[in-house]
């Protein structure tokens, strides 16, 4: 027992090492690929710190590994962000593409009748046939007007990461069970049972969007307004596909886990009392309650604060309409 317990200790020396070597290269913005090779590395380190039942060897050290490798996590998405501002923009990159031997080369080999381009920008096809049956009318205002784009209060308001290129999954420990045994006792007495946690490793596959649009050589004379229509479409077409995918993905497959799909059904709180003609204020109300109750049969789980409501606009006129009444 002596010589597995001097085992373990070596383990968890090699791991502080590890972690204070990493917060070091974090400092130094090293690349941020061999910062996740390492992270991972630690990661599984740390897997080996966890007994068959998935309790920590080390409770107290595997709590502080943890702590320090999720501040680590933060840092290195801020680092990640750092580092992306710095790589060129889409609109470069696409010129640049348009300037290459690898583009001029596939031009030669493309039939005169069939010339344009086509790029590994993927959005949807630049078209006037859905509009006026495909006639140009004359303008009578200077400019092209645009329907506007939805916003994306889901994407905006959740955490993010940063995975490096070529990954293809990520993964993180997770709290699964939490005892909480302290009670009232007489002096020089114990608590019946102890105190307990247990974690759980998590893995999550990355999951990927892709969109493209075509444009003819002719489109090309204009290139600045061509150039503005296909950032347009792929700055603002992927992140709308994102959040769709964030609100009511079904998470089978290639898709995203959303929320409509996976939240808690709602039922009314326990100690929520029935209004009479209720609202959609009242209704609202409830369900934040019931966030605020958590798993009541649980415990140690209770629920929490919610930092973000999601409304049909319909209903967010009616509450407004009832506020004024």
């Amino acid at each position: 027992m002596a010589d597995e317990l001097k085992t373990v200790e070596k383990m968890a020396e090699d791991i502080n090492k590890s972690i204070e070597g990493l917060k070091e290269s974090i400092d130094e913005k090293a690349n941020l690929d061999d910062l996740e090779t390492r992270f991972d590395k630690i990661n599984d380190k740390l897997g080996k710190l966890v007994d068959k039942d998935g309790k920590p060897v080390l409770p107290e050290q595997f709590g502080k590994f943890q702590e320090q490798l999720d501040d680590i996590s933060t840092k290195m998405k801020q680092l990640g962000e750092l580092q992306d501002k710095q790589e060129k923009n889409v609109g470069d990159q696409l010129s640049d593409y348009l300037k290459s031997d690898d583009y001029k080369t596939k031009l030669k080999d493309i039939p005169s009748s069939r010339k344009g381009f086509e790029t590994i920008i993927k959005t949807a096809d630049i078209t006037t046939s859905d509009i006026n049956s495909g006639a140009i009318e004359t303008q009578t205002d200077v400019g092209v007007s645009a329907a506007p784009w939805r916003n994306t209060p889901i994407w905006d308001n959740v955490n993010k990461g940063t995975v490096g290129d070529g990954r293809d999954s990520i993964s993180w420990w997770e709290e699964t069970t939490r005892t909480d045994s302290a009670e009232m006792v007489a002096e020089d007495a114990k608590p019946a049972a102890a105190s307990a946690k247990t974690w759980t490793k998590q893995s999550m596959d990355i999951k990927r969007i892709f969109d493209y649009t075509k444009a003819s050589r002719e489109a090309l004379e204009d290139w600045e307004y061509t150039r503005s229509e296909i950032l347009d479409l792929l700055n603002n077409g992927i992140p709308r596909k994102r959040e769709t995918q964030l609100l009511s993905g079904t998470g089978l497959t290639v898709y995203l886990k959303g929320i409509t799909e996976y939240a808690k059904t709602f039922a009314k709180p326990a100690n929520f009392e029935l209004v009479p003609g209720a609202n959609e204020g009242d209704v609202l109300a409830a369900a934040i309650l019931q966030c605020q109750n958590g798993n009541t049969s649980d415990t140690n789980k209770r629920g929490y604060m919610p930092n973000l409501i999601l409304l049909n606009p319909g209903d967010k006129i009616n509450m407004r309409l009832d506020s004024e009444e």
